[in-house]
């Protein structure tokens, strides 16, 4: 099935010869212009004789696909629009194991020359969550016309090499077969088929479940109940307690909340936040896998992504960053990170920026009110902005061990000590004052170092 180029050969020269180019033709030249409608196309990549690059099929022998479009925000507002790609076979892309699902992210909302969600996924692979969804950039010509820099990406869903947890089949009622196989989205914006609960008063937690899609009654309500018990198990006032460590796999949700405030993901808990669980009484709910960072560095950073802004809502992380025993879990991670893997990051968006660099000028041609002119400066800018939002992680939470707090304790010229929210709660002038402290169990930071109370 070959489909014919519809535009002129002309319009397709305007890409950089720096990426490898995706060819997208559609049947008669169909408009994509619906998320729920798939549109009959073919596709081929020439590599463009580039090293390490892989073609896809070629211009005598594309191969045939459908094709529609996906996203929210990036779909309703930008005429660089995002694509949903479902191939007739399994295809392996530039290396990324072979499925019929992928996606094409434009990234027009990104002003850092596309570092956002780049970084967020390579953050991701720093904290060795389970599986981060490969990211690859690729210039796109769609029936002639060149749209630009785009990244093809793979679509989270259940399978060996991607989310790999039993596939809970749609529908199911066996009381067994419902307490696992589950992938879902925690969404900010409103569905038909979402599964909704009041978190707190005037705030309602959206649920879409990705797999099943389709629930049977006994399926709705098990997640119904078991999202219930883990909101008020976050919720209680005695943050002692250790009850939601009962649902939620703390070690995951660790990894996952110091990435996410690395790069001042604002939107983290409350949109396109992905959760699994294995099937069984016994597995928990893992955080992830990561998508979409459209929401990051945008603001003043240097405050906690649960403080509340125009784009933020109250979420769970703000009250499970209130637990002892969970802070003292976040804070060695965050360590462990910045000792071992922020170092290489640097290097990492270097190399990044001068492979697409070409690529985002072009993309720039053909979309100059929101592109990257400068990817250089735009590539500082990120820089900047990250490096402002680790220096107030160090001044939070710091970068060494843990000191107990006793009596016996030598004194400690730096008098400030911080709660995990940032807050001023005492100071420390001396061994009397140490003696004195009347702070509620927990982990604080004093003199760049973590204190325990206990």
């Amino acid at each position: 099935m070959v489909f014919a180029v519809v535009a002129s050969a002309a319009m397709a020269a305007s890409y950089s010869g720096t990426l490898p180019v995706m060819y997208i033709n559609t049947a008669g030249g169909a408009v994509i212009d619906s998320k729920e409608t798939y549109v009959e196309a073919t596709a081929y990549i020439d590599n463009l004789g580039l090293e390490g690059y892989e073609s896809l099929g070629s211009a005598a022998a594309p191969l045939p696909l459908l094709i529609k479009g996906r996203g929210n925000h990036t779909w309703e507002y930008f005429d660089k629009k995002p694509y949903r790609l479902k191939f007739n076979e399994k295809q392996s892309i530039f290396g990324m194991p072979a499925n019929r699902h992928w996606v094409l992210l434009a990234h027009a909302d990104d002003d850092l020359c596309f570092l956002r969600d780049e970084i967020g996924f390579q953050l991701s692979r720093l904290m060795e969550m389970k599986w981060t969804p490969g990211h690859k950039p690729v210039e796109v010509v769609l029936n002639g016309d060149y749209i630009g820099l785009y990244f093809i990406a793979e679509k989270i869903r259940v399978g060996k090499n991607r989310v790999n947890i039993v596939e809970q089949p749609d529908e199911a009622t066996d009381p067994e077969v419902i307490t696992g196989g589950w992938l879902i989205e925690i969404d900010n914006y409103w569905g038909l088929n979402q599964v909704k609960i009041w978190e707190t008063e005037g705030h309602i937690i959206r649920f879409v479940t990705k797999t099943p899609e389709n629930r049977s009654t006994e399926q709705t309500e098990y997640l119904r109940d078991y999202v219930t018990r883990i909101n008020n198990a976050i919720h209680t006032e005695d943050k002692s307690s250790k009850e939601w460590q009962n649902y939620i796999d703390v070690d995951t949700l660790s990894r996952f909340y110091v990435m996410n405030e690395v790069i001042d993901n604002a939107a983290a808990f409350h949109g396109s936040c992905y959760m699994h669980k294995e099937i069984g009484t016994e597995p928990k709910w893992i955080f992830g896998p990561v998508w979409d960072f459209g929401n990051t560095l945008w603001r003043d950073n240097r405050q906690f992504i649960d403080v509340e802004t125009e784009t933020n809502v109250p979420k769970w992380i703000g009250e499970l960053r209130k637990f002892p025993d969970f802070q003292e879990k976040f804070i060695d991670m965050w360590h462990w990170f910045y000792a071992t893997k922020y170092p290489s990051l640097d290097s990492y968006i270097d190399s990044f920026v001068a492979k697409i660099a070409s690529a985002a000028v072009a993309d720039y041609a053909r979309w100059p009110e929101y592109g990257c002119s400068d990817p250089q400066a735009r590539k500082n800018e990120f820089k900047r902005r990250m490096a402002e939002k680790v220096a107030f992680l160090l001044e939070q939470w710091g970068e060494g061990s843990v000191e107990s707090v006793t009596a016996d304790s030598p004194a400690i010229t730096d008098y400030g000590v911080y709660d995990l929210m940032g807050r001023r709660v005492a100071e420390i002038k001396s061994d009397a004052d140490i003696a004195g402290l009347r702070l509620s169990p927990g982990i604080y930071i004093h003199a760049g170092k973590k204190i325990a109370v206990k």
